[in-house]
């Protein structure tokens, strides 16, 4: 009985940890990321792909892919906003040829979309 209450309490203090969860940033839609800024979140989507990605060559050849990530930073030539960013690398990723393989906007920019009348 001791264990049971225990545990019931555990997992009371746990849930109610677990709910004072930090709310997302402010999104602010007049943003525009530096081009250094874009550069390395490129660089991040190239190596989370290369490390993560089952298949990342299965449909596209490892040399296609590195020309389209070339292509992809050598149009970054000025700062850009978010869904501007986004609509790159949408494009990028749709190269992978993987029904899985996505990227979502940031959860500020989704609680904000969701805002908007």
């Amino acid at each position: 009985m001791k264990i049971l209450l225990l545990a019931l309490l555990l997992l009371g203090v746990g849930s109610r940890a677990v709910a004072q969860a930090p709310a997302a940033p402010a999104y602010d839609s007049t943003t525009r990321y530096s081009v250094p800024q874009l550069r390395a979140d490129l660089a991040y989507v190239r190596r989370a792909l290369e490390e993560v990605h089952p298949a990342l060559y299965w449909y596209t050849p490892q040399d296609s892919l590195n020309q389209v990530f070339a292509r992809a930073e050598a149009t970054l030539t000025h700062p850009l906003s978010e869904p501007a960013f986004w609509r790159q690398l949408q494009a990028l990723v749709g190269q992978v040829h993987c029904g899985h393989t996505r990227v979502r906007h940031s959860a500020a920019y989704r609680a904000w979309f969701r805002r908007q009348p």
